[in-house]
């Protein structure tokens, strides 16, 4: 907070005459002293005393020695002296609107009624004056009714200092009662609306009871309303991934290799028939050589492979054991 200066000893009238003074004496055209103020008022002593606040409030501006009404100041000061009151407090209500001090105020009075007594110790804190001085009081009680007096403060009817009560305000206060007035029911619509409502509970305790009897006659059958199960299987498991590509390429090699072994043994089977056959033909002629041709046709081909396979060792013992199976099962086939 900043210190703030306030009337000094003097009444609101008195202040009201000294302002209209200074228009008097020619304060608005050009800057004059005190002493010329005091010449066309009945106040002596006490012009002096009030030019500090006269000044922060921007009524006057100083020229060394003298003061000069500024343009707010000479409005409000020429309204006084015509004995235009209403629109000397509108010239004044925007000065003191315009005063940082007044705000400080309002924020205090704002929800909270204060009277005098109470406030005058408040104000004198947020002007940072002594109340126990000289002249201080009536100073900050004169700055009250000043405030008053321009509308920017009110009173209610235990005369606590209040914010006033706008036309605005009251206006829209007298709508939102007349409006709460109109949504309370009176005494008989009262009265049918609660027998509505136990009509309605009656109506809902039967609908009730007959629900009730319904499910324990149908037994196991569905209440009505109740939900579906919507339960659904559960997810068959996954298929087991397929083996890696190396794996995959040496199964493919194998099989590969097996129907070439397949071929072989096939064409080794005809092969011995043919022999037979041509054993059987030439019995008498070279049987020692045919019997030979014979049993060296008979004999099962030697097969060697290559392969080479990205697979661990009990992978690869997998893949040779079903291959020796299915090399066995070509062989029984070529002996028979």
């Amino acid at each position: 907070m900043a210190e703030h200066h306030i009337p000094k000893g003097v009444s609101l009238d008195t202040l009201k005459e000294i302002l209209a003074g200074w228009t008097k004496a020619g304060a608005d055209e050009e800057p004059q002293y005190t002493s010329a103020v005091e010449e066309r008022t009945s106040v002596s002593d006490a012009v002096g005393r009030q030019t500090r606040f006269l000044e922060e409030l921007g009524v006057l501006e100083p020229h060394r020695q003298k003061h000069r009404l500024t343009g707010a100041g000479a409005a409000l000061a020429d309204a006084l002296a015509a004995g235009d009151d209403e629109r000397a407090r509108e010239e004044a209500r925007e000065l003191l609107a315009d005063w940082p001090l007044t705000d400080e105020l309002r924020g205090v009075l704002a929800e909270n009624p204060t009277d005098e007594e109470m406030l005058l110790p408040i104000l004198a804190d947020l002007t940072e004056q002594d109340i126990d001085a000289a002249r201080v009081e009536p100073g900050l009680s004169t700055l009250l009714d000043a405030y008053e007096w321009a509308g920017l403060l009110d009173r209610d009817d235990e005369g606590r200092y209040r914010l006033p009560v706008t036309d605005s305000e009251s206006g829209e206060n007298g709508e939102s009662d007349e409006a709460e007035a109109e949504t309370v029911p009176g005494p008989d619509e009262a009265a049918d609306s609660g027998a509505e409502r136990a009509g309605g509970t009656g109506a809902a305790a039967e609908e009730a009871t007959g629900t009730t009897d319904a499910a324990a006659e149908g037994g196991d059958e569905p209440v009505e309303g109740k939900p579906e199960s919507t339960a659904e299987p559960a997810a068959e498991a996954p298929e087991s991934e397929e083996p890696p590509e190396s794996i995959q390429r040496a199964i493919e090699e194998i099989a590969e290799t097996a129907e070439a072994a397949k071929a072989a043994a096939e064409e080794a089977k005809a092969a011995a028939e043919e022999a037979k056959a041509a054993a059987a033909a030439d019995a008498g002629e070279g049987g020692d050589s045919a019997s030979t041709d014979s049993a060296a046709a008979s004999q099962p081909h030697t097969l060697s492979l290559s392969v080479d396979i990205d697979a661990d060792s009990d992978e690869l013992e997998a893949i040779v054991r079903g291959v020796k199976q299915g090399l066995q099962e070509e062989s029984g086939e070529v002996d028979g």
